[in-house]
């Protein structure tokens, strides 16, 4: 015959059991901000649960990889133990499109200096001139050949 169990003793199983669902739920919650990707390249953002499990929430832009600059929002409108997260992923585009130069890593300067340098070259720069000639200067110092002048650089073919 089956054991009765004292109310103290059901009380118990049951704190037991609501515990272990509030960490069961708490693991899953960490696991949906582990796997926040990137909407860009798909990759995860590798972003630290813990500081992201609290009430009222919090929004960050961190930088992917792939250099695309990601807006994520987790937030809990009450507690993490009790709440399902809203996330948002957001893509911002990238440091040398969206930020003031002041704020670029050094990596952002190059990427944009890159890209200028091919657009001057395709003709389609919307720099001033006089920048353009200074992105020449320095992409010829660079690679230590002559500096075409912007007449030389504009006249048409044929």
């Amino acid at each position: 015959m089956a054991k009765v169990k004292s109310n103290a003793e059901i009380d118990l199983e049951i704190q037991k059991l609501k515990t272990q669902k509030v960490e069961n739920h708490l693991r899953d919650e960490a696991n949906k901000i582990k796997a926040i990707k990137c909407p860009n390249c798909g990759k995860k953002l590798g972003l630290k649960p813990k500081s992201f499990m609290k009430k009222d929430g919090k929004a960050i832009t961190v930088e992917c990889e792939c250099e695309t600059l990601v807006y994520v929002l987790v937030d809990y409108r009450d507690s993490p133990e009790t709440e399902n997260a809203r996330i948002v992923v957001k893509s911002k585009g990238h440091a040398w499109e969206t930020q003031r130069p002041a704020t670029w890593k050094d990596k952002h300067a190059l990427k944009w200096y890159n890209l200028q340098v091919e657009a001057i070259k395709e003709d389609k720069c919307t720099l001033p001139e006089e920048t353009q000639k200074l992105i020449r200067a320095f992409d010829a110092a660079l690679k230590q050949t002559a500096t075409p002048t912007i007449t030389e650089s504009r006249k048409p073919e044929g």
